[in-house]
């Protein structure tokens, strides 16, 4: 008798439901012979898509027993220990039907994030070359190997919490842009992968590099848009969106060790049973503890601001200018009143 296995699928769209088959075992199954087994021998209604079936398309992803996955590279010996397999469309992505989804959320957001190539030359003109060993090359040897599958795309948290957010694939895209040194739009697409929902959204988790079936790193390019926003930043090039999410990420960098030590102090403090005298008695003529307070307060009034103006815009209720001159009046009375309670209490000023 031969060895079947149960396979729960999805059927129909975001309201269906799933149903399930039981499919013959054999040897070096793949998932996607097991969609295929279903779709020709018992229910030939069943929606998915797939092209080439060796791992070169990425058209056959799916989500098996909770993780997106190229069905056509994933055995089911090795997905399906406890004998169960459980197939569902991709994650983060509208249901078309059964297995197969809408990609177009996908791909408009690859646009908006300026993935387009534009070249500089004409057909007429002679080709321009790219040394493989050139810095910018090097630095996208495997960000160019991308081919849009979207199973990052589907693993990506950030993308199931902020719709937004670009997501890696098309901010990997304008990481070999943004290096490309033929794109008559570099600092274009810098520009939109800066945006609200761009580089700066993402948390570094590194989901999509766990799961992205040829081991691409979309976490290494966003991270590499960050340190290009950050030189375009210094260099003074950057436009005022940019250069504020770059700020408020920076600050952050420097007001999370300050809040650590601050609680520290503040515990210890507590610990020996200090008074506020004696605290204050402490940090009296104290030049380290005072450039380490204004240092604080200067990160706070950077960053609390922006982070102001970013509500501001999303309510919507004031004109943008306006909204800057808040922000602006803020962090100086932030400021101000930061550094005045520092040096009262270093330097008992008034």
């Amino acid at each position: 008798m031969t060895d079947t296995i149960p396979v729960r699928v999805w059927r129909g769209g975001d309201a269906g439901a799933f149903q399930t088959f039981d499919v013959a075992l054999r040897d070096n199954q793949t998932v996607l012979d097991i969609v295929t087994d279903i779709q020709r021998r018992q229910d030939p209604t069943l929606s998915y898509r797939f092209a080439c079936r060796v791992g070169v398309c990425g058209s056959c992803a799916m989500t098996v027993n909770g993780v997106p996955r190229w069905t056509c590279r994933t055995h089911v010996a090795k997905v399906a220990a406890e004998g169960v397999l459980t197939l569902e469309p991709l994650r983060n992505l509208p249901r078309l039907k059964d297995l197969a989804v809408d990609m177009t959320p996908f791909f408009d957001k690859w646009q908006k994030a300026g993935g387009t190539f534009e070249g500089r030359k004409t057909r007429d003109d002679a080709v321009d070359p790219v040394k493989p060993g050139s810095r910018a090359r090097k630095a996208v040897d495997a960000a160019i190997e991308c081919i849009n599958c979207a199973v990052c795309y589907a693993a990506c948290d950030v993308v199931d919490w902020d719709p937004d957010y670009l997501g890696p694939a098309a901010l990997n895209r304008a990481w070999t842009l943004v290096n490309d040194r033929r794109h008559a739009r570099r600092s274009d697409t810098l520009d939109k992968a800066a945006q609200s929902g761009g580089c700066g959204s993402c948390h570094s988790q590194g989901v999509c590099m766990r799961h992205c079936p040829v081991g691409l790193s979309p976490t290494e390019s966003i991270a590499g848009l960050k340190r290009a926003l950050l030189f375009s930043l210094l260099g003074g090039t950057v436009v005022s969106e940019r250069g504020l999410i770059v700020l408020q990420r920076l600050t952050a960098m420097v007001l999370a060790p300050c809040v650590i030590a601050h609680v520290a102090v503040i515990a210890i403090a507590f610990r020996d049973g200090l008074t506020a005298g004696e605290i204050l008695g402490r940090v009296q003529d104290n030049v380290g503890w005072a450039a380490f307070y204004a240092l604080f307060v200067i990160a706070a009034a950077v960053h609390a601001p922006i982070g102001l103006r970013s509500v501001l815009v999303e309510w919507g209720a004031l004109p943008r200018r306006m909204v800057d001159i808040v922000m602006a009046a803020f962090a100086v009375l932030l400021l101000i009143t930061g550094l005045r309670a520092v040096f009262a209490v270093v330097w008992g000023a008034p």
